[in-house]
């Protein structure tokens, strides 16, 4: 499985909130506070069961809709919110969606547990 880090989330994030080009890299405050931020809205992918892989590990599958969701969450930290506060819930929703579709495919590394009765 083809997989990304977290420092290209931290970059393909600041270049859809357009803070920096192509060329450039974050700097290490603002992949400090976009690491932070994901790992927050991992924490709530697992409760609903969206998240199977390491944080560090990002499956390529999912990167695109990941990075939309962090930078749609930590866009105003930069001043440039992607969504109105009152239509994050309803992109959220939609980005979630787009997460959902691969969440059937467990990584070989997930832990499945079974009951004996």
């Amino acid at each position: 499985m083809t997989t990304r880090t977290t420092s290209e989330l931290s970059k393909a994030v600041m270049q859809k909130l357009a803070v920096i080009d192509a060329m450039e890299s974050p700097s290490a405050q603002d992949h400090v506070m976009i690491n932070a931020r994901y790992e927050e809205l991992m924490e709530g992918l697992r409760e609903e069961n969206l998240a199977y892989w390491e944080n560090s590990e990002i499956p390529l599958v999912v990167f695109p809709a990941l990075t939309d969701l962090v930078a749609l969450h930590s866009g105003s930290a930069f001043g440039k919110p992607l969504a109105a506060v009152g239509d994050i819930e309803q992109a959220e929703m939609s980005i979630k969606r787009r997460i959902r579709r691969h969440t059937h495919k467990l990584s070989s590394a997930a832990t499945i547990y079974q009951d004996d009765f």
